[in-house]
């Protein structure tokens, strides 16, 4: 599911009732975030913005964010996938629908696997991700692999006629291509967040107990390929983490660091933020790396659009 920049987000809050717990659906006010409650007194509070190519709001990028709550009595769990497809802009969005539905489509084989209701695994939901992402692009591959097959063999039998090479174009359109992923999945009743990562490294949370930002320690195996020539044969390593009332987890995309890069700031300017305005609001904190973000040039204000990517962060607070 793909952030939708400027629209008033929806909260659902779950109350405890006597026969079960009952389930009311309302408008947070702006600004505000989504809020879940759980039953174990915890409850994230999530704001999004994602800076598509060529401009803030625009909804052609590479970058989406796929999401699950699970919510019953002495199970409450929340699931957050935020993926970066290789290239900017209209490049990436081509992709993007694809990418989405394999993701969407893991998560949901995920889920009818192990219908226990406990909290997903991380590395698992990933493992079914890279599967069915090059299950897809498998898909869509086959008919040009084996015309310029066919086109390789009539340019060794007819070397002198001008053959039709429109097969090996098109490959060499997916060659190469990738995308990156984190998973995070939050149980809300042991408030513990457990993450895993394909090539996406940037994971920041602020400790209220220690009243530091830095980013998680995580074992980021490599991107997943669209072809498949490249893949993780050795899995993915998810770490799990305790989290305390106040704790704030900021997932971002590399289009960030590619600012960051160009404009010689670093990870540490978005840290400091969130641990000076850590008892703010998400809506607030969020505005503050925003207005960041568009100072570095997001959505190429100061820069050449090819050589800016798409950016999006997701904003976690626990209370």
């Amino acid at each position: 599911m793909s952030a939708n920049p400027g629209t008033s987000p929806i909260a659902v809050i779950t109350k405890p009732g006597a026969a079960g717990p009952a389930t009311v659906t309302q408008k947070a006010p702006p600004g505000q975030g989504r809020e879940f409650e759980t039953s174990a007194r915890r409850r994230l509070t999530i704001e999004d913005t994602i800076f598509h190519l060529p401009y803030k709001g625009s909804k052609l990028g590479g970058d989406l964010l796929c999401e699950r709550k699970h919510e019953k009595k002495g199970e409450s769990w929340e699931l957050h996938i935020i993926a970066d497809i290789s290239g900017h802009g209209l490049e990436a969005e081509n992709f993007r629908s694809d990418i989405d539905v394999a993701v969407e489509t893991a998560i949901n084989k995920y889920l009818l696997a192990h219908p226990s209701g406990n909290p997903p695994s991380p590395a698992e939901i990933l493992k079914l991700a890279e599967a069915e992402i090059k299950s897809v692009f498998e898909e869509k591959l086959a008919p040009f692999r084996r015309n310029a097959e066919i086109a390789a063999l009539q340019k060794k039998l007819f070397p002198q006629e001008k053959l039709d090479n429109s097969a090996e174009k098109a490959l060499d359109t997916y060659s190469g291509k990738f995308v990156t992923l984190a998973c995070v999945v939050f149980d809300l009743e042991k408030h513990e967040l457990t993450h895993a990562s394909a090539g996406q490294e940037a994971i920041l949370r602020y400790s209220a107990m220690d009243k530091k930002t830095a980013p998680l320690d995580s074992e980021v195996a490599m991107p997943v390929f669209f072809d498949d020539f490249l893949c993780n044969k050795n899995g993915f390593t998810e770490k799990t983490v305790k989290l305390a009332e106040g704790d704030i987890v900021l997932l971002l995309t590399d289009g960030i660091f590619d600012l960051f890069r160009k404009r010689k700031l670093t990870e540490a300017v978005f840290s400091n933020v969130i641990t000076h305005y850590e008892s703010e609001s998400t809506g607030d904190i969020m505005k503050k790396l925003e207005g960041i973000m568009d100072a570095a040039g997001a959505g190429g204000a100061l820069f050449n659009l090819q050589e800016v990517d798409d950016a999006t962060m997701r904003l976690f607070k626990v209370q």
